[in-house]
């Protein structure tokens, strides 16, 4: 995905309506303005892509990559590190790279979808300040995980999925609207999140503890604790366990570890350790992914 490369022009920007250009294999629900994809994404480039629909991915914490947007007349780069949530506005050229294989969630809202909403014309124009904000939001990364969980364990009703993926889309419109006077509490910048991230996942199964989270963002412990809580919405403990939790579960989905060795290489006691926690966490125990 080198800067030199140039976007396609618009007559063969392949713009697509949904039929979804689903390349991998996954669960695809579709609803008359919301339409949703889980897939477990291997590493893959896939180059000058665009939509006619508002697409979102979100990524969870084990997600690494790049993303290029065509604005303009030159290529805008971010880097995946990390759980995130982009947008990609309709007919927008762009370029996603996977590193890893990890879980995403796309979902692709029809532009009708946005008119029928308080808001003018929100689709495309999301702030990276207000998507970000968006992508701290507990109850956006809820429903997200509600998607991911069903499809992992068991097909919901498609009809569940795509009102899960509108109630995403509402809250993400109510976040753009939001007056910035309204925002409570200081909260870590998106290059002290994707750090603290990196650090977690470099060292995920070691211990961790809250001074040294604080010391990769260069900050006291009190003032971490208080912008962890602002941006995540929960402890930097809590945090840390839920980021242990998601490399656990998509080790044991492989099939391919013993429960004591996922337990070690992902920081926790022992196996009846992680037992207790996962099917606390994910309200059931740890299995492989069925075929």
């Amino acid at each position: 995905m080198g800067d030199s490369s140039s976007p396609p022009s618009p007559d063969n920007a392949g713009l697509r309506r949904i039929n979804l250009p689903i390349t991998h294999t996954g669960l695809l629900f579709q609803g008359p303005l919301v339409s949703v994809y889980y897939h477990r994404q291997p590493p893959f480039v896939s180059r000058n892509q665009s939509h006619i629909q508002t697409k979102v991915v979100v990524a969870f914490d084990l997600a690494a990559g790049a993303i290029r947007r065509f604005v303009g007349d030159t290529w805008q780069s971010e880097r995946i590190s990390g759980r995130g949530i982009y947008l990609f506005p309709p007919n927008l050229v762009h370029e996603l790279q996977w590193e890893c294989e990890s879980d995403l969630v796309e979902i692709y809202y029809e532009e009708k979808f946005f008119f029928e909403l308080p808001s003018d014309n929100v689709a495309g124009v999301f702030s990276r300040e207000k998507l970000s904000e968006a992508a701290n939001d507990p109850v956006v990364w809820d429903f997200a995980l509600a998607i991911c969980l069903w499809c992992t364990d068991q097909a919901p009703p498609g009809s569940v999925v795509t009102d899960i993926g509108a109630l995403i889309g509402k809250r993400l419109v109510l976040h753009h609207n939001e007056p910035r006077t309204t925002r409570k509490g200081p909260r870590l910048t998106t290059d002290q999140r994707r750090r603290l991230d990196e650090f977690i996942h470099a060292n995920v199964g070691k211990k961790i503890s809250v001074p040294q989270m604080a010391r990769t963002v260069a900050m006291s412990i009190s003032h971490f604790v208080v912008l962890c809580r602002n941006t995540t919405g929960r402890t930097p403990k809590d945090y840390l366990r839920e980021c242990r939790l998601w490399k656990a579960h998509a080790m044991v989905r492989t099939g391919n570890y013993r429960r004591h060795e996922v337990a070690h290489a992902c920081g926790f006691y022992d196996a009846s350790h992680l037992n207790r926690e996962f099917k606390k966490f994910f309200k059931h125990p740890p299995a492989p992914l069925a075929n």
